[in-house]
């Protein structure tokens, strides 16, 4: 056969391959699952279609089944059904359907247009090392509609488990999952509420004559991040009224913004799903709060003058910055200020204080810049190294703070440093977060060199038998240092996985005393001894000993005291010997929060939210346990006191006692000593009065009377 026939010849079976493939994909007019806002039924041509794209369809028979989950209390979310069964059916092989049901909280009938909105899959090895896709989308899963509440998901990867977010119009969102699909072939069926969206009305008038105000803007914002994203607004009508429709559960601020100018007023929310909110009156002053100070040299109280003084809205609020000037004095001001949290700069000197501005309140802050210049060296393992110095007076980050940057030769340069003690807050590439203090003298120049943590926990993992285990998870968790809202923030955690003869290198990790945390998927879970971390080097090896024992299920339920509803933005934190195991902000609509495969023993869990007490207890899990744990939350505030000498400057060491005045109260006293930046704070307090006594360290003794309110931090400064 002549050259170019066969060459015809093969470009011809080409084209038909081509041709073949499109007609395929042509047929395959589906809605996959993620991020999807409607629904679709497919034909049957369609469902053939999916059935081909993979190998080999076999028809499965099964037991019909059911596993129901145990009754929870009725105060909790006794309606929550999880129904899963496994019916004759026809799946292909390693791929398993999935029908959620889905059923107005309310009235329990099925809710019209319910879509997936999110969605997520992984394996059910949880330590694998294999990034999963975000969307079930990627593997072709399709949602399609199974009658009025109903949604069928096809053709999803097994055995595996899925988490989903379900919504639909003029109804809250809620995630859901994991749901396990442990076995190709199986049909899984869920029940799952969805509760009516919220809304939020009210009327906006002047404090001073009750009168509405037209067109003020009413905006809700979410408190943090885990609470959502979406932002509601309107205008007041000409009653001054508004209504604020769809609006998210949890915790949200209330911003309220006049035409004309004066400060806006913020209302701390807590929006429970399906409620209708009504704030009554608003009132909008025109008398504002207000900040003024000085800016004073340390050494001499010469006043600073002609330098920028900058004061700055915290979030979520959308204010401009202020900037001012300081005059021949030193002094400076600014007015009509709204209340809440601002941030203090004084950019020409680094300097940087946090406030908390009350209603009107007249607030003095004296800046006193040193006279200090600091220089020296960043060093990792005797090396120089490039990264960040933060000097802070006062404890957590909300005192006076300088930060200085070491480029690549180590060498950094702090000015306007005022002699006395100071926090250091050390970060560099590959070294542990690191948090010391040092004294620096009243000398015009201070040179002082500071060391990384780049200390490491090495060992092996091991089975009972001795044998080493590859690809086992190992991890430790620490705070950098003590916070009183340490629950809220996230912790340092450092992971890595055991090489082929189990050993493993962990860290860095500060200079301290820590327990490693294993786990693997088939061999379980272990603790380590304490093991002691040096600086820099390494430990002494340790050995940890993995168990085969299957996971136990946390499932925390947080519920208002007030009201009895559920808390959705609530928080739950699980410690172990080692540290933080795990933490969630994120909680379906019924206030319910679940963590997975904790291994049997003894933890300790703390759930709270913000603007609420909090529930700290030790709990003990056993093999393969399901444990539920209802917190009961009322709503507190918190108190923040800086105790200062006659000039402003931090006095250490103080001792306060907090007692409450009301007769009725069962608070009991409080006590502690101001720490670094004379700070004291003590948090989850009813509200009502009280007496602070400060008890200073040469022996005068000074006595205010404070009141705490509800979801806000009252703070206050003590002289004597």
């Amino acid at each position: 056969m002549p050259t170019h026939f066969r060459y015809l010849i093969v470009v011809i079976a080409i084209l038909l391959a081509f041709f073949a493939i499109g007609q395929r994909f042509a047929s395959r007019n589906k809605v996959v699952a993620g991020d999807v806002g409607e629904t679709s039924v497919r034909t049957e041509r369609q469902a053939r279609t999916a059935k081909v794209a993979h190998d080999s369809p076999s028809s499965i028979t099964r037991i019909r089944g059911k596993n129901v989950s145990q009754p929870r209390a009725e105060s909790s979310v006794s309606r929550e059904l999880a129904v899963s069964e496994l019916e004759e059916t026809s799946v292909p092989e390693g791929r398993s359907t999935l029908v959620v049901t889905v059923l107005n909280r309310r009235t329990e009938t099925p809710v019209e247009g319910v879509r997936v909105e999110g969605s997520r899959w992984e394996r059910f090895d949880t330590v694998s090392r294999e990034e999963y896709p975000s969307s079930l989308s990627h593997f072709g899963v399709v949602a399609e509609s199974g009658g009025a509440g109903v949604l069928r998901l096809n053709n999803i990867p097994a055995p595996g488990r899925v988490w989903l977010r379900l919504g639909a119009h003029g109804y809250e969102s809620v995630d859901i999952g994991p749901i396990d699909l442990p076995i190709p072939g199986q049909v899984v069926q869920q029940v799952y509420f969805l509760s009516e969206s919220a809304s939020v009305v009210g009327r906006v008038v002047r404090k001073e004559t009750r009168e509405p105000i037209s067109g003020a803007r009413v905006s809700c914002l979410p408190a943090s991040e885990s609470n959502g994203g979406r932002v509601v607004t309107m205008s007041t009508g000409a009653d001054g009224r508004f209504l604020l429709e769809a609006v998210p559960a949890g915790r949200r601020y209330l911003y309220v913004r006049a035409p004309f100018r004066a400060p806006e007023a913020v209302v701390d929310l807590s929006v429970q799903p399906g409620q209708r909110h009504d704030l009554g009156d608003i009132e909008i002053s025109s008398h504002g709060a207000v900040v003024r100070g000085r800016v004073l040299r340390a050494r001499s109280g010469a006043p600073v003058t002609s330098t920028v003084v900058e004061l700055i809205a915290q979030p979520p609020a959308d204010r401009e910055l202020l900037r001012t000037e300081t005059d021949a004095r030193g002094e400076f001001a600014f007015r009509e200020l709204s209340p809440g949290a601002y941030t203090l700069n004084v950019p020409d000197h680094a300097y940087s204080r946090p406030l908390l501005i009350a209603p009107e309140e007249d607030r003095e802050v004296i800046v006193s810049i040193g006279e200090v210049t600091m220089t020296g060296r960043l060093l990792a393992d005797g090396k120089p190294v490039s990264g960040s110095i933060t000097l802070t007076r006062g404890p957590y980050g909300m005192g006076p703070t300088r930060t200085a940057f070491a480029m690549a030769e180590g060498r950094y340069e702090l000015q306007g440093i005022e002699p006395g003690e100071w926090t250091v807050s050390l970060w560099g590439p590959k070294a542990a977060a690191t948090v010391e203090t040092i004294e620096v003298p009243d000398v015009s120049r201070f040179e002082h060199d500071f060391s990384l943590a780049t200390g490491k926990i090495v060992g092996r993992v091991v089975e009972e038998t001795g044998i080493p285990v590859p690809s086992a998870q190992v991890e430790c968790s620490y705070q950098p240092y003590y916070h009183p809202y340490a629950s809220f923030l996230s912790p340092r955690t450092v992971k890595t996985r055991s090489l082929q003869d189990g050993s493993f290198e962990l860290g860095p990790l500060p200079e301290g005393t820590f327990c490693v945390r294993g786990e693997h998927a088939t061999e379980g879970y272990g603790l380590s001894p304490p093991v002691a971390v040096p600086r820099s080097g390494k430990s002494a090896p340790v050995e940890l000993v993995l168990r085969r024992v299957r996971g136990a299920t946390l499932k925390s339920v947080a519920l208002s005291f007030e009201t009895g509803a559920p808390i959705r933005e609530a928080f739950l934190v699980v410690y172990d010997i080692a540290g933080r195991v795990a933490g969630t902000t994120t909680r379906n609509d019924a206030g319910v929060a679940e963590i997975r495969g904790l291994a049997p023993g003894t933890y300790r869990i703390e759930v709270s939210a913000s603007g609420y007490t909090a529930d700290v207890r030790t709990i003990e899990l056993r093999e393969g346990e399901e444990k539920v744990v209802e917190s009961v939350l009322a709503i507190a505030g918190a108190v923040r006191a800086w105790v200062e000498d006659r000039t402003g400057g931090a006095v250490v060491r103080a001792k306060l006692r907090l007692t409450p005045l009301d007769r009725g109260s069962l608070e009991e006293p409080h006590e502690g000593e101001s720490g670094m930046g004379g700070l004291w704070v003590e948090r989850g307090l009813s509200p009502g009065a009280y007496q602070l006594v400060a008890t200073f360290p040469d022996g005068t003794v000074r006595t205010i009377t404070l009141t705490i309110r509800p979801r806000e931090v009252t703070e206050v400064h003590i002289r004597p």
